[in-house]
């Protein structure tokens, strides 16, 4: 066999070893990235602040169920504040631990993130091996994506003001229910209120409200791009 043969099985098969370490941790490995022009960085950000005590030195996971990729934070400061960043893409519900300095489970509950989206928990308790958020109906979410009119229903209708309904806002691959309402503000490119009447399929939209059930977001703000 030839040198040139040899160089060139050689690369074939640290190509192949390359590609099965990639898959065989995190979310569902998408190549080229998520789409809508974002190169790839589907990066995610969970936020929140432990108020019970003790509230430093603990340290915050992320756990995807489906295969049990870990995403973790520092250890969390005087002020009981953790930050936790990562790759998110085909995730949705991912079970969330407290753990002390010795891995030790204090809590956990489940939360849900979308890909490129920024999730703050607000204020959080430990109690008794109990995850209490403050305020439960006020998870803020942060997220931009691409309307979906073509595959996904839409019922939004109306103008500035009194635009209700909901929406379908796809991100790398996820559908993201959107509900809006009278009182959602909904803004073309130069900021100026628009309704829903005035949203066209694909277009891009920046998302900022709160987490409801069943992955869908009450948008208070929708942002054209």
């Amino acid at each position: 066999m030839g040198i040139k043969n040899i160089i060139a099985i050689s690369i074939f098969i640290i190509c192949i070893i390359t590609i099965s370490l990639l898959s065989s941790g995190g979310c569902d490995l998408d190549f080229g990235g998520g789409g809508d022009g974002d190169g790839g960085n589907l990066v995610s950000i969970v936020q929140g602040t432990i108020i019970s005590t003790p509230n430093s030195g603990i340290t915050v996971v992320l756990i995807n169920n489906n295969n049990g990729t870990v995403f973790e934070s520092n250890p969390t400061d005087n002020s009981g504040n953790f930050f936790i960043t990562g790759d998110f893409n085909g995730c949705l519900t991912l079970r969330l631990e407290f753990q002390d300095s010795s891995e030790n489970v204090l809590a956990f509950t489940n939360v849900t993130v979308f890909p490129k989206t920024n999730v703050d928990l607000g204020n959080i308790m430990l109690e008794n091996g109990n995850v209490i958020l403050d305020d439960p109906n006020n998870i803020s979410v942060n997220f931009d994506g691409n309307i979906d009119f073509t595959d996904s229903p839409e019922t939004c209708d109306g103008g500035v003001g009194d635009s209700e309904g909901t929406i379908v806002v796809t991100r790398a691959n996820t559908d993201i229910t959107v509900q809006i309402v009278p009182t959602t503000n909904i803004e073309d490119t130069n900021n100026n209120p628009i309704g829903c009447d005035s949203l066209i399929a694909d277009a891009e939209v920046e998302v900022t409200g709160t987490l409801q059930v069943h992955d869908t977001v009450l948008a208070d703000i929708i942002t054209l791009k």
